[in-house]
């Protein structure tokens, strides 16, 4: 029984993974408008941190391999923007709407500045110009992230919750101590 929900887990998450993976690429073509911080905010509020974190390796392993960025000043700012975004979601994952756009706006903002301190090390960007040209992609950012959260957060999230609640209700762990052997076999049947 619980191989079998690690097998339902494993898939949900090649699921996300693959869809986090292609609307992004599908909207690669306006800058930092996509529902990528939707996604990320909202797994984090479902599948929690360890599931989440999966995912997030899968899809930046994924899109740095395709567009051929997979060199340590992307894909370690890349993961650790990720991971706050991700964070940021299994924080407020008991909170209004309202609060999980605050903290979506404060987790794209993070996700624009792990790249700056790689930039100006490994690339020797100058930082001033690099910050002043940045601000109206992390504008678009912030505005993106904030329509999607408030127009599909809870609907997003009450789809993943009930897929992935779906798996946890047949989970081995719920089995209570006290049930005799008989009624094991009974239920695994």
């Amino acid at each position: 029984m619980k191989k079998n929900n690690t097998v339902k887990k494993i898939t949900l998450c090649a699921m996300y993974a693959v869809i986090l993976f292609l609307q992004e690429q599908v909207l690669s073509f306006i800058p930092n408008v996509q529902f990528s911080f939707l996604i990320v905010i909202t797994l984090g509020a479902t599948v929690g941190l360890k599931w989440g974190t999966v995912i997030v390796i899968i899809h930046v392993i994924a899109d740095n391999l395709l567009w051929g960025s997979f060199v340590p000043y992307v894909v370690i700012p890349m993961f650790m923007g990720w991971e706050v975004t991700l964070l940021a979601g299994y924080l407020t994952r008991k909170s209004k709407t309202f609060i999980v756009i605050l903290f979506g706006i404060l987790a794209s903002l993070i996700y624009c500045w792990m790249f700056i301190p790689f930039n100006v090390l490994f690339l020797h960007v100058k930082l001033l110009p690099y910050v002043l040209a940045d601000i109206p992609f992390e504008i678009i950012l912030v505005i993106s992230t904030i329509f999607t959260l408030l127009w599909l957060y809870e609907p997003l999230k009450k789809l993943i919750d009930s897929q992935w609640k779906a798996t946890i209700n047949d989970d081995d762990d719920n089995f209570d101590d006290t049930t005799d052997d008989t009624n094991k076999e009974e239920i695994l049947s």
